[in-house]
């Protein structure tokens, strides 16, 4: 059964319909695709109305968002340029000899000069294996607090998306998120934590996500800002 849509000028939103919704709502996703939520019994001329007087709103959105594309950086690396980790960065330098590809000292990502050519595969190797540790940590860390607790977490290349949670269970987070602080990776993580209960963004999931994080919506707001000063690698 295809998914219901509803076109509104050159918008285009799935209509996703609940018994247990009573009020209109919609979101716009990361990636640019529109959500309408809607009680199920909810006429699709209400819900064409509703979102036509929704339609700056969305615009809008979808300007911020485009706007926060990370920026092409040139393939490769050179001595200097800047990574970050949890929020903080480091400059690439490149040393002659040393055991390991990839070493993190005070303020430097020391790679041999050797894998120069590599660098970024290397670098990408780096953060999920040392950072992927890192953020199961913290899942554990505030599944306990929360009382929330995923079937498997796994570090994976999500493309454009920073996390996602199976019907199974299953956390994933993309390598990248590893470049943000610590109280933005917090805020993925939550977010995906209470999908564990809360499948679908609406008004149920949004009212969880504030009583374990209330200052969620500032997080997601700078999750939003900062996404082209960290996407980087």
């Amino acid at each position: 059964m295809s998914a219901e849509t509803l076109s509104v000028g050159d918008l285009l939103f799935e209509v996703q319909r609940s018994s247990r919704r009573k009020t209109l709502g919609l979101t716009v996703d990361r990636s640019g695709e529109l959500k309408l939520y809607a009680p199920e019994a909810t006429p699709r001329e209400q819900l064409e109305k509703w979102a036509k007087s929704r339609q700056l709103w969305v615009y809008q959105k979808l300007a911020i968002k485009e706007a926060s594309r990370p920026i092409p950086r040139p393939a490769g690396y050179m001595s200097g340029d800047a990574v970050f980790y949890l929020g903080r960065s480091y400059r690439v330098r490149f040393v002659t000899d040393q055991e390991g590809a990839v070493h993190c000292r005070t303020g430097w990502l020391e790679l041999r000069l050797s894998d120069k050519t590599d660098a970024e595969a290397r670098i990408r190797e780096w953060f999920q294996a040392t950072g992927g540790h890192w953020i199961k940590e913290r899942v554990k860390l505030l599944s306990d607090r929360y009382g929330l607790v995923p079937s498997t977490v796994e570090i994976l290349d999500l493309g454009n998306r920073w996390g996602s949670c199976s019907a199974a269970g299953r956390l994933n987070f993309n390598w990248r998120l590893l470049q943000f602080p610590i109280r933005l990776i917090d805020y993925v993580i939550t977010h995906e934590l209470v999908h564990l209960v809360e499948p679908h963004h609406n008004d149920d999931y949004w009212r969880r996500l504030e009583g374990l994080m209330p200052d969620y919506a500032d997080r997601k707001a700078k999750l939003l800002e900062t996404t082209r000063e960290y996407d980087r690698v």
